[in-house]
């Protein structure tokens, strides 16, 4: 089993900036793909708070012990609020709108060998600020990436990957049952809901 959601410091620390206001946001050029590397950072009146997609060992089903990447977010001074690339300068982009909640969304993925539960991988895949006028979400990449794709709109998480995204296929006689979960920072309502399964890859072992 690998648990890579974000913990409850990181839940309290963007718990703590609802009512507030959101100056500004700030990432790397986007370059091949409408994303940034590692981490970008979000201003409030009172604090700058680091989005940041990390490699850690985890156990990845079949493949075993595997760097996968995961999401959290810290609280950091400004003099820290850079790009994780030498040489690059990060773009600020303008908000000014106060948050009325945030929206964590998880994705759990149940692994079934010969139609027997297996193991699960627990992750974070985004944040979603939910502002007066718009939504700002930052979502994670696919497990081998530590790419954070920024989304700006009425209603993000249409704008999401795919859920299943990070599975191409499972070996023969696996299969996994997939779900996605938004829910309010705010009161803990559930805000969204999603499952699919991935079934086996032909051209797999």
């Amino acid at each position: 089993m690998s648990d890579l959601r974000i913990n409850g410091e990181a839940k309290s620390l963007l718990k703590s900036v609802i009512g507030g206001k959101l100056i500004k946001y700030r990432h790397d050029p986007f370059t091949i793909t409408p994303s940034f590397t590692i981490q970008g950072e979000v201003f409030f009146e009172d604090k700058i708070l680091r989005v940041r997609s990390e490699e850690m060992a985890a156990d990845f089903f079949e493949a075993g012990e595997e760097e996968i990447s995961a999401l959290f977010v810290e609280k950091i001074a400004e003099e820290d609020a850079m790009s994780a690339c030498i040489g690059i300068k990060q773009i600020d982009f303008p908000v000014g709108e106060k948050v009325k909640d945030i929206w964590i969304v998880d994705e759990k993925i149940q692994e079934f060998v010969d139609n027997k539960p297996g193991e699960t991988y627990d992750l974070t895949r985004g944040v979603v600020f939910i502002l007066e006028d718009m939504q700002l979400g930052f979502e994670k990449d696919i497990w081998l990436s530590v790419e954070i794709y920024p989304h700006k709109g009425d209603d993000v998480l249409k704008d999401f990957q795919r859920l299943g995204a990070d599975l191409n296929g499972w070996p023969k006689g696996c299969m996994s049952k997939n779900k996605r979960t938004a829910y309010s920072l705010l009161d803990g309502r559930v805000i969204f809901e999603e499952a699919n399964e991935t079934g086996e890859d032909p051209l797999a072992d």
